[in-house]
């Protein structure tokens, strides 16, 4: 006797092996179409001083956090996956823009995208921005008010404790206070 199952022939599509190729087409299936990395909403955008005052006019009703940051500045790259982290968490709550200082913007659009960045980001090449807000060194955060107010700056990186405490804050400022 050869062990085999009576009736069954070399290459026969048994229920078992039904099962396993089943199980294969499936697997390569789903590798081959696994959800896309996130890719940002709006690319880096030549920015000017009239762009950002368009933008902080536009985002009013919510708080809003602008980080002033660039490739080359080390301490903008160690600090650019807790802004990112810190958008995804508040979602449409605050709203988030990135100003890139004097850097190249190829370089930045691709360091943008590799940090799944998904807020808007403008391109501040010649520094017209960065000196009409008075940014000496990089990186710099200011969190504005929903009324437009501007109310904390944070000059160099940001720690994520400082970061939350500071949103948080914007989020309360204006409340009513409960009776």
């Amino acid at each position: 006797m050869s062990g085999r199952t009576p009736g069954a022939r070399d290459g026969a599509l048994t229920p078992l092996r039904f099962a396993r190729c089943f199980a294969i087409v499936l697997l390569v299936t789903v590798a081959c179409h696994s959800a896309p990395k996130p890719v940002p909403q709006e690319t880096l955008s030549p920015g000017s001083v009239e762009i950002l005052r368009k933008a902080l006019t536009s985002f009013r009703g919510k708080p809003v956090v602008v980080n002033y940051w660039a490739t080359w500045c080390i301490p903008c790259r160690a600090e650019m996956p807790r802004i990112v982290a810190a958008a995804a968490r508040y979602g449409s709550a605050v709203r988030f823009l990135g100003v890139d200082v004097e850097d190249d913007t190829k370089t930045a659009e691709d360091f943008a995208r590799q940090r799944a960045v998904q807020y808007p980001m403008v391109s501040d090449t010649q520094g017209a921005i960065r000196s009409a807000e008075h940014i000496v060194g990089l990186p710099v955060t200011q969190f504005y008010r929903a009324d437009g107010q501007l109310a904390f700056v944070n000059n160099g990186e940001i720690q994520d404790a400082d970061l939350k405490k500071r949103i948080d804050e914007l989020l309360v400022i204006g409340r009513p206070v409960a009776s």
